[in-house]
């Protein structure tokens, strides 16, 4: 699954154990403990997918991904309330999966390779 992190939290959403999974696991630093983050769910099932914090740690956004088709989703959790939401604009112009995520650190997220 994807990994985005503020300086307080990690978070991994989406994934594969036995079976393909929504729920996202919530890593707090300072006590190094991991648990379900039941608000933080995602809205459907996806692997892989890409995962971009944005530069001021405020949000953190999981796209594309495959949910039986690959798919243009893109999901966004607000680390403040770690509360994923369901419905953005930052949808992907194609649907992509095995794809990669980078923030160039100031304004602008993006998603690179993967297929379709």
């Amino acid at each position: 699954g994807a990994a985005s992190v503020t300086p307080v939290n990690g978070y991994w959403a989406g994934g594969r154990s036995s079976a393909k999974t929504k729920t996202t696991d919530k890593l707090v630093f300072a006590t190094e403990t991991t648990a379900v983050s039941t608000d933080s769910e995602l809205d459907v099932i996806l692997v892989p997918q890409a995962g971009i914090s944005d530069p001021t740690g405020a949000n953190g956004y999981i796209s594309g991904g495959n949910t039986g088709a690959n798919t243009v989703k893109t999901e966004k959790l607000d680390y403040s309330t770690s509360v994923m939401a369901t419905n953005t604009d930052a949808d992907l112009p194609s649907a992509m999966a095995n794809g990669g995520g980078v923030s160039e650190g100031v304004t602008k997220g993006y998603s690179l390779g993967g297929n379709d």
